[in-house]
């Protein structure tokens, strides 16, 4: 009789234990994160003002990104920053190169509208403002050398799906611009140093993603490791079109702060 009516009992506060110890693992008890993350790239782009033939090359690509998250909102800042080097397979054994700095800062804010005991799903907006300088050197003898400048200024819907899993998180994040504001001179910047000059764009004449999945460890430790593969597009298709995709495996630390959840 004893055993019928404890079994019960202990069976319940089993289970309440064992939620309990879950939905600690699920979620980490700190407000906002800072990580630095840095790694190789892989690109290939066309920018007919420099030459009509693809170029494809590698680089390096480091990464800055701050996160918060207050109650069911959470916003996120990130800079990036890469060099990359450029050839072209129709000018192969020539001196034919080109080299790009890129940089953009992308400002995200979300809403969690699927939170469920294990993962979180978010959805709002992205702001994503990056440039670049393009120097492309010539064949001749001279090894004439000219630069072209571009700069967007984007937004666009974002998503981002949070899972946790071995004892930290994966994250999966993905943004695709719809309007924003694009300089895209076609005259070398060595030459012609004119204001610049803006022009709306829409999806129709810009398309494009930022797309990324990555995974943070030790998700209740203040100090983690970060990993991430990140892989963007954008296809300008304006009077000289400028396309460019681009991959990176980059891996860092994470530091955790801010207010501790209950």
């Amino acid at each position: 009789m004893l055993y019928r009516t404890t079994s019960p009992t202990v069976a319940c506060l089993c289970l309440a234990a064992l939620h309990a110890t879950a939905a600690q693992t699920r979620s980490t008890p700190f407000s906002q994160s800072f990580s630095a993350t840095t790694g190789p790239t892989i690109s290939e782009h066309l920018d007919a003002s420099a030459s009509p033939m693809p170029f494809a090359g590698m680089g390096v690509e480091a990464r800055l990104r701050y996160d918060r998250s207050a109650g069911r909102w959470n916003t996120s800042l990130a800079i990036d920053g890469a060099r990359r080097s450029y050839s072209s397979r129709a000018d192969a054994g020539t001196n034919v190169r080109e080299r790009a700095y890129d940089g953009a800062f992308t400002a995200t804010v979300l809403r969690d509208i699927g939170a469920g005991p294990a993962s979180r799903f978010s959805a709002g907006l992205a702001l994503d403002v990056r440039g670049g300088l393009l120097s492309h050197q010539y064949a001749d003898p001279g090894a004439t050398t000219t630069d072209y400048v571009n700069g967007y200024a984007l937004l666009g819907p974002a998503v981002r799906w949070r899972y946790p899993v071995f004892g930290g998180a994966a994250i999966a994040r993905l943004s695709v611009p719809l309007v924003g504001i694009a300089h895209h001179p076609y005259t070398d910047a060595r030459i012609d140093q004119a204001s610049p000059s803006l022009r709306a764009v829409s999806a129709t004449m810009l398309r494009g993603y930022d797309a990324s999945l990555g995974f943070e460890s030790s998700a209740r430790r203040r100090v983690g490791l970060v990993a991430e593969f990140h892989a963007r597009a954008l296809d300008y298709a304006d009077l000289q079109q400028a396309r460019m995709t681009s991959t990176a495996l980059t891996a860092g630390v994470i530091v955790r702060f801010g207010r501790t959840h209950p």
